[in-house]
């Protein structure tokens, strides 16, 4: 008779997302976390750990105030940035489930993963985009609210960040068996595939990798791969942010040699088509 696995000591702390990355500020507050290049000044501009945590905070806030709850699903259409971030952090220091699109994925396509992950709040990365989704909350019921993320106005990311500032609250802590994120596949053999994944596999991910590859703060990447893919999500994200190292953003694949010279990256997650 084979031995039963006890998942609570294989799932040690942290074990969960939250616990993942407010552990990691903790102890690296003022290293740099995200960069991203100006293309006004041609120069990579950093954030810390402590930036970016104060607007989980402030974000958390609103979302709580909006009736976000345990299980509720946040959606988002967007690249790879910092307000990624700060909203897969939001949505988990809340007990909701993080359900990440691409940027340039269909109209139908969105529609139909909003509807079959039961999203209830969808961010929309700039007004081209929401143009195009708006009338998602006349035609989906579970979906309370729509809001931009690069925008101004009262539906905007930066108009709930303030109203959370307002009105914080403490994140809480998902068990390891609470499911995280759901990422969808591509769809190429029919509908997208919505695949679950829930704390304790993408938390023990982060840290084995800190261990087979010795991955420390005082190293950085650049981020080429999507984090709507649980690859990039793994190896690059969830990764350095366990770490304390940095995360600079690529402008593009045609782009990438020039990031490389720029950032001098201690480190590179890819896929064969890139190398």
């Amino acid at each position: 008779m084979a031995n039963e696995v006890n998942f609570d000591a294989v799932f040690d702390n942290p074990n969960n997302l939250v616990d993942l990355f407010e552990q990691s500020l903790a102890k690296h507050a003022n290293n740099r976390l995200f960069g991203t290049k100006n293309p006004a000044s041609g120069q990579y501009e950093w954030v810390t750990f402590q930036y970016v945590a104060d607007r989980v905070n402030n974000l958390r806030g609103a979302l709580k105030k909006l009736g976000l709850s345990k299980g509720d699903k946040v959606g988002v259409i967007l690249h790879n940035c910092t307000e990624w971030f700060i909203l897969e952090q939001a949505t988990h220091g809340l007990g909701g489930v993080f359900v990440p699109m691409y940027l340039q994925e269909l109209p139908k396509v969105i529609e139909y993963i909003v509807r079959d992950a039961e999203v209830k709040f969808l961010f929309a990365a700039h007004a081209g985009v929401y143009d195009k989704i708006k009338d998602f909350k006349n035609t989906i019921p579970n979906l309370d609210d729509i809001f931009i993320i690069f925008g101004d106005g009262e539906n905007s990311m930066k108009a709930l960040e303030e109203m959370g500032k307002a009105h914080p609250v403490t994140s809480v802590r998902p068990h390891w068996s609470d499911m995280a994120n759901i990422v969808y596949t591509s769809g190429t053999t029919g509908d997208p595939k919505g695949v679950m994944l829930h704390h304790g596999s993408l938390t023990l991910n982060a840290r084995i990798g800190l261990d087979t590859y010795s991955i420390d703060e005082t190293m950085h990447i650049v981020a080429i791969l999507p984090w709507a893919h649980v690859y990039g999500l793994a190896s690059d994200l969830h990764l350095y942010v366990a770490a304390g190292g940095g995360i600079a953003f690529a402008e593009s694949v045609d782009k990438l040699i020039q990031n490389f010279q720029e950032v001098k990256p201690t480190g590179l997650c890819v896929v064969p088509r890139i190398i």
